[in-house]
């Protein structure tokens, strides 16, 4: 964690950008998730329902409204399964 360390760090004056970074790497989690799951067949047809489910997940606990570990560590899990599933 010594990444988000660090970006905490520099953002902490900024409270509102903080939000709006954790809003955007949800978002990116989410579509990079959806690309996951239609890439690799894990639903009959192609959609955004993966991507709409996480979303939802995400936002349904007021912790992970702003910047958490969990929000960063998402995305890096994420890319690794997909370069898993990419071999």
């Amino acid at each position: 964690m010594p990444l988000y360390e660090l970006m905490v760090e520099w953002l902490l004056p900024f409270p509102l950008l903080l939000s709006v970074l954790a809003f955007v790497f949800v978002v990116l989690t989410a579509f990079l998730f959806s690309y996951l799951a239609n890439e690799h067949e894990f639903l009959s047809r192609r959609s955004f329902l993966p991507a709409l489910l996480y979303c939802l997940l995400m936002s349904s606990q007021a912790l992970l409204l702003n910047m958490h570990p969990i929000i960063f560590a998402n995305l890096f899990i994420i890319f690794s399964l997909n370069t898993l599933l990419n071999m």
